[in-house]
Parts: C-alpha cells; sequence; structure tokens
C-alpha cells in the first residue's frame, strides 16, 4: 500500500516547474530592474525645475514636473489653468513680473551686464521725455487752434 502522500512526479512535470521557476525570475529581475538613463533623465529634468523654481518661474516649473514625473492630467489641470490665468498681454505681464524684477536683480550684479542696463534706462527716459514734449508742443497746438492765447512761464529772476 502506497502513502496517501506520496507523489509521483514525471520528469516532464519537473523540466515544466524548472522552466516556469526559470521565466517567473527573469521576468521579476527585468520588472524590477532599475532603469537608469531613465532615472538619469528624471533628476535632470527635476534640476531644471528646481532651477525655474529658482528664477521665480513656479508656474514653468509646476508644468515641466508634471512631465517629469509623467503626470499627463495634472499636466492638462496645469495648462488649463494657466489658460484660464492669462488671458490679456496685462495678465501675462503680472504673472512675469516676480521673473522679471529677480532677472534684472541678478543681471545687475554682473558687472559687463550694468552699464548696458542703465544705459538702455535712460535711453529710455530720454524716449519718454521726448514723447512728453511732443504732447505738450500738440496741446499747445490744439488750444492756440482753437484761439486761445498761450503764454510761457516765466522763471524768476
Amino acid at each position: 500500500m502506497t502513502p496517501l502522500f506520496a507523489l509521483t512526479v514525471a520528469p516532464t512535470t519537473l523540466v515544466l516547474w524548472g522552466a516556469l521557476i526559470v521565466l517567473g525570475l527573469f521576468l521579476g529581475q527585468r520588472w524590477f530592474q532599475k532603469d537608469e538613463g531613465r532615472e538619469d533623465r528624471d533628476r535632470e529634468r527635476n534640476a531644471v525645475v528646481r532651477i525655474l523654481e529658482a528664477a521665480k518661474m513656479p508656474r514653468m516649473a509646476d508644468i515641466l514636473e508634471c512631465v517629469v514625473v509623467r503626470d499627463w492630467s495634472g499636466l492638462l489641470r496645469e495648462c488649463v489653468s494657466l489658460r484660464k490665468e492669462v488671458k490679456t498681454e496685462a495678465d501675462l505681464l503680472r504673472l512675469l513680473n516676480d521673473n522679471f524684477w529677480y532677472q534684472l536683480e541678478q543681471r545687475m550684479k554682473d558687472d559687463d551686464l550694468r552699464p548696458k542696463i542703465v544705459q538702455k534706462v535712460e535711453d529710455l527716459k530720454d524716449i519718454e521725455d521726448a514723447q512728453d514734449a511732443r504732447a505738450q508742443k500738440a496741446l499747445i497746438d490744439k488750444l492756440t487752434a482753437a484761439g486761445h492765447t498761450i503764454t510761457p512761464p516765466t522763471t524768476p529772476s
């Protein structure tokens, strides 16, 4: 009489079980294997996210972060939110205002760029003064044409 718990295993069954175990180990190793190239690319993108945050561009950083972590629904939400927030050029300028002042501060620290920035500001002042002078002349011409007498201001002596 054979015991109830005794098993008889054919050699083909052993080969099949062995093949399944090897296949399972192979697939498990591939499944949990580190994809170092992908992780390195993600780290580089995360570095760019940190740079954008430091440069006072949080919205761009949020959008790029969604791309890095492959959060496509989050990316869509960020884009829709940005579209709702920026409807006019004034809205865009308001959004970029923090970045502008940050960039200006950083560029003023550069000894080569500082004189160029100061010169540009002076040029803009000259343009504004010229526009003011043209506006004043146009107003004087309009008032004179309407029959008003314009006397120039006198300087105290």
